[in-house]
């Protein structure tokens, strides 16, 4: 829970666009998308990645009204910008270059 308020608390200091993974070690789908997300993470150094176990912090996933796993929020200064539900690879990319387009060219206005 630590991490989750630190990098939660960074992205919406910092206007920073966030990406959380709600992912399960156990689900086949989770770890096959887990090396995609990681790539992104890679290629879009300037957001925030993060995953979360949804068995290791079922509190945190039950407010965030999680019903399937994987499940990808995109949030912009603490708010909700877009949602993706499951390990669809090539919708994830989409999403994640349309937000970070839209985000890059707020800040050049």
């Amino acid at each position: 829970m630590d991490k989750w308020d630190s990098k939660f608390a960074e992205a919406a200091d910092e206007g920073k666009l966030m990406i959380i993974n709600f992912s399960a070690s156990w689900s086949t789908p989770c770890r096959t998308i887990a090396k995609d997300y990681c790539d992104l993470a890679d290629k879009y150094s300037s957001m925030i990645f993060l995953t979360v176990d949804v068995d290791e912090l079922p509190e945190l996933s039950t407010s965030w009204e999680i019903k399937a796993t994987p499940t990808f929020f995109f949030l912009k200064e603490g708010g909700q910008v877009d949602k993706l539900v499951g390990a669809d690879k090539t919708e994830l990319q989409k999403k994640t270059a349309a937000i970070f387009e839209l985000i890059s060219a707020a800040a050049k206005s």
